[in-house]
């Protein structure tokens, strides 16, 4: 079954039939509980923290206005320390290979809005540029995060609750996996009214595919099929 978006009264909700449940993301809920207590509902199901909205903003400043080594060494070294990934991508020399990549991948798919049609450019651009860095598959989660912050509005975030969000939801738990869903997503006549529906709830600007990646911070809520 594809992914089903409902409207319902002042909210959205996702829903998918997978393993004899309903599985339900209540939007305007899981986006409150990231924005407004993001550590006290996760960490009762997995152990890494969870960023706070204003580390995401200054994420997005920092890769911004990278444009020489010290500085995306900088933004690296915070993206490392805010998402937990243990100084992996500074341990494998990754800012001295990004650094004349920087304007290319920031460039990808400028002039066209991510949508249903662009998902597969999104998945191919991501595994060129994870295997021009030479990150290895298996540090996916490293990748979409580096990525999704030099340009979030093509590349999605892939981590460890996002897998298990999509394994429970019956889609391949990896990048190409989630743009299957968001392909499904966006091809929802009500797809446009949720994203400023998701804009407004979060009162200030935010890439759609981070908004995202904040409604996915809790597990769906199951319900017998």
């Amino acid at each position: 079954m594809p992914l089903e978006l409902i409207q319902v009264d002042h909210d959205f909700h996702l829903a998918r039939d997978n393993r004899g449940f309903r599985l339900v993301v209540k939007c305007a809920e899981h986006l409150a509980a990231y924005n407004n207590a993001p550590l006290v509902n996760w960490r009762k199901f997995f152990s890494h923290q969870v960023l706070f909205p204003t580390g995401d903003a200054a994420l997005y400043v920092r890769f911004a206005n990278a444009a020489a080594l010290h500085p995306l060494e900088d933004a690296i070294k915070f993206l490392e320390s805010s998402y937990k990934l243990h100084g992996y991508l500074t341990r494998c020399h990754i800012p001295a290979r990004l650094i004349r990549h920087l304007p290319a991948i920031r460039e990808v798919n400028e002039a066209q809005p991510i949508g249903p049609g662009t998902i597969g450019m999104a998945t191919d651009a991501f595994a060129h540029w994870s295997e021009m860095l030479h990150i290895p598959s298996t540090a996916e989660v490293s990748a979409s995060k580096l990525l999704h912050f030099i340009n979030p509005n093509v590349f999605w975030i892939i981590d460890s609750r996002v897998k298990i969000i999509l394994d429970v939801w019956g889609y391949e738990p990896s990048f190409s996996g989630f743009g299957k869903l968001l392909t499904e997503l966006m091809q929802h006549n009500d797809f446009g009214p949720l994203q400023d529906f998701l804009t407004a709830q979060n009162g200030g600007v935010c890439p759609f595919l981070k908004l995202l990646d904040k409604v996915l911070l809790l597990p769906p809520t199951p319900r017998a099929g």
